[in-house]
């Protein structure tokens, strides 16, 4: 458990050298229009952005971020947005960093993946890199919401004080959060390849995916192989996918799969659903910290939060002094 505590002492020292060193060149002092990807991307960017800045999310609700292609309409959009939040792994994201590359597109352009501090996990069934929201893991996540909000200011410098406020609440909160959850110990099994991340920050050892990739379904081996491990006791969980419908997907499947062996299920919102990545965290957090979940079986080692509260407190005043100190630096340092 100490990891979690100098890894977040770690990511706040980490962001005072990086915002010190941010460079002062501004693009504007007008509110700012942003572009997301993802519609969830347009909850947490919008976590960020102060008066004035609008945000919108060029895929639409229902469709297959894999299957979806940039339209003329979305196009003209990018081009008149002066910040860009991009996954960067589908097809129509790597469009638009080719668009960006070339100039068509004058905005400034995050990639999630190639952002600084955010760590890149395998994915356990194929033994690659797994690119699915990384900003799922805490961590990442608030490497993620510095790098947001540093553009913004950078951006917009009039609204600097503002950006940092709302940076400092949610990195405040995903802290809280990260170093009060309860680690839950044993095999997990996850529906998707983003599962990844939540078992990691969960401290789960992923056996492996339903969809190992997109279009990469598991083997009928595999599955016999996942469905023997639960029989036996050996899985102590499965991460499954909300989609707020009753549609039989996979996640339904492995659901139903894990109800049939007294596996406990834990209920994710997926990449696109529409919420923020802070509050699909809550989610994750107010069942692990239900006592009939937490209740795990002999597999599973529970910590409970009363156990690093004082600990956890102190870190979190770690983070707050620290982006409290960012605050002083960016005022003194425009005076």
């Amino acid at each position: 458990m100490p990891v979690r505590y100098l890894a977040l002492v770690a990511i706040s020292l980490v962001a005072v050298v990086l915002f010190a060193s941010t460079p002062g060149n501004a693009v504007t002092n007008r509110p700012l229009r942003v572009i997301t990807t993802f519609p969830g991307l347009k909850y947490d960017v919008q976590n960020l952005v102060c008066e004035g800045d609008v945000v919108e999310t060029l895929l639409p609700p229902g469709v297959d971020p894999h299957e979806y292609s940039l339209t003329p309409g979305d196009i003209t959009k990018l081009q008149e947005a002066d910040l860009i939040v991009s996954t960067g792994h589908t097809g129509f994201e790597q469009k638009i960093e080719e668009l960006w590359r070339s100039g068509v597109i004058k905005g400034v352009l995050i990639n999630v993946l190639e952002l600084p501090g955010i760590t890149i996990f395998t994915n356990p069934s194929t033994g690659q890199p797994d690119y699915h929201m990384p900003i799922y893991y805490p961590l990442n996540y608030i490497a993620f919401v510095r790098n947001v909000s540093e553009t913004l200011a950078s951006l917009n410098p009039a609204a600097s004080q503002c950006y940092l406020s709302r940076a400092l609440n949610v990195t405040t909160r995903v802290a809280g959060l990260y170093v009060s959850t309860p680690p839950l110990r044993g095999k997990a099994v996850g529906d998707l390849p983003y599962t990844v991340y939540v078992a990691n920050w969960l401290g789960l050892d992923l056996a492996g995916l339903i969809i190992k990739e997109e279009g990469l379904p598991a083997t009928p081996g595999e599955l016999s192989t996942y469905q023997e491990m639960m029989r036996n006791g050996s899985i102590a969980y499965v991460l499954v996918t909300v989609y707020g419908s009753t549609k039989s997907t996979v996640s339904t499947q492995l659901e139903n799969m894990a109800a049939s062996y007294g596996v406990k299920v834990i209920k994710l919102y997926g990449a696109v659903y529409p919420n923020s990545i802070l509050d699909k965290l809550v989610y994750v957090y107010t069942q692990i910290t239900n006592t009939s979940l937490t209740t795990a079986t002999e597999t599973a080692h529970q910590v409970t939060p009363s156990g690093l509260s004082w600990f956890g407190v102190a870190m979190i005043v770690v983070a707050v002094i620290t982006l409290v100190g960012l605050a002083v630096y960016l005022l003194v340092s425009r005076k």
